[in-house]
């Protein structure tokens, strides 16, 4: 990004714990018939689905382990370069929240109201 002259003005990292993470994709299931998204604990699908749901391959914990050791390598590896326009956003919240804290900081990148 350097050597192409491009200048990055905020570095979001949203930060979620990994064993929230792991609850969090171990508890999804895929609608095969709609291709709706549930997760058994904060989306609980209707009981009458509940049999033709799919859990996939890569929502098993030791996938999502293995993707969240090679996320952490690569980020802490880049993080060095964005140490002075990095935002850290709480990721723990509900979607709304953390859809706030991502607005709020992309705030200060808006250009100034013409008067």
């Amino acid at each position: 990004m350097v050597d192409a002259g491009l200048k990055v003005g905020k570095f979001l990292l949203i930060d979620v714990p990994d064993e929230e993470l792991v609850v969090r994709g171990c508890g999804r299931r895929l609608d095969p018939e709609s291709g709706e998204i549930y997760h058994l604990k904060f989306k609980p699908p209707p009981p009458e689905i509940v049999d033709r749901l799919v859990h996939r391959s890569d929502d098993q914990e030791e996938a999502i382990r293995n993707r969240l050791r090679i996320y952490r390598d690569q980020v802490n590896g880049i993080l060095p370069f964005f140490k002075d326009v990095v935002s850290e956003i709480d990721g723990t919240g509900k979607p709304d929240e953390v859809f706030a804290l991502v607005g709020s900081s992309l705030d200060s990148l808006r250009a100034p109201a013409m008067a």
